[in-house]
């Protein structure tokens, strides 16, 4: 879990937002794929930002249970709002001009991941 922040804190970087759920399978076997595009690419300026509208003690317990640490927003209502989520898990690559350069509701293979990645530009 993180404290607070914005995407203006991620200027000139690509991001990518991850909106998931505890209780969402899908999500879940997500997990491995973003962490290991994220461990490969957060060199090239890529960060990943999970959000989830969930209240902190629930996330906080699963991703203990499940042995992560990653930086997740919580109660992200606003968030997922502002970018349209109706379904998880949805993924958004933000660009360098902080335009949305790709959206997913699904899941991605490594490979799917890569090639968007490689369209705006980060290798």
């Amino acid at each position: 879990m993180a404290g607070r922040f914005r995407l203006a804190d991620f200027r000139d970087q690509f991001v990518l937002l991850d909106f998931w759920a505890t209780w969402c399978a899908p999500c879940r076997a997500e997990f491995p794929v973003l962490e290991k595009v994220e461990k490969a690419f957060a060199p090239k300026g890529l960060s990943v930002l999970r959000i989830t509208d969930q209240p902190p003690e629930i996330v906080r317990d699963f991703l203990r249970n499940y042995g992560h640490d990653f930086p997740t927003l919580i109660n992200g209502e606003s968030v997922s709002r502002q970018y349209h989520v109706g379904a998880i898990p949805t993924l958004v690559l933000i660009d360098k001009t902080s335009k949305i350069a790709g959206y997913d509701v699904k899941v991605l293979t490594e490979s799917d991941l890569r090639d968007r990645l490689r369209k705006v530009g980060i290798e």
